[in-house]
C-alpha cells in the first residue's frame, strides 16, 4: 500500500513537471512582441500595439492594436495590419477616447478596422 501511494505521488509529480516545461517551452517559443503599453489614464483599461510573427516565405507579420482590461487576459482588437513598414502607435486623449496613428501605412494594409470599439467598464 506505501509502495503504490509512493508511485502515485512520484507520476503526479512527473506529470506537473512535464506540464511546467512544455508550457515553459510553448510561451518561449511563441514569437509575439508588445511593442507599445499604454494604460488610459484612469488605469482601467491597457491598450496593447502588439506584433504577431506570423510570417512565412511568401507573407508579413500582423500588428494589431489591442484593449484588455487592467487584470483581464481577454483582448479586444481594435485594428489589425499587416506589417509592410507602417509603425502604428496609441495615445490616450482621455479616459475614454484613443487616437491610433500609423506612419507608413496604405489603406489596403488595415485587415480588421473598428466600428464599435467600446468596452463596458
Amino acid at each position: 500500500m506505501k509502495k503504490l501511494l509512493r508511485n502515485r505521488a512520484f507520476v503526479l509529480f512527473l506529470g506537473i513537471a512535464m506540464l511546467f516545461a512544455i508550457t515553459t517551452a510553448w510561451l518561449l517559443h511563441v514569437p509575439n512582441r508588445i511593442l507599445q503599453f499604454q494604460p488610459s489614464p484612469d488605469g482601467k483599461i491597457i491598450a496593447e500595439y502588439i506584433e504577431y510573427k506570423e510570417s512565412s516565405a511568401t507573407s508579413t507579420d500582423l500588428s494589431a492594436i489591442e484593449l484588455k482590461r487592467r487584470f483581464s487576459p481577454f483582448r479586444h482588437t481594435v485594428l489589425a495590419a499587416w506589417d509592410y513598414g507602417g509603425k502604428l502607435s496609441v495615445r490616450w486623449l482621455d479616459a475614454h477616447n484613443l487616437l491610433v496613428t500609423c506612419s507608413g501605412c496604405s489603406e489596403d494594409a488595415l485587415l480588421a478596422p473598428c466600428v464599435d470599439c467600446a468596452i463596458t467598464r
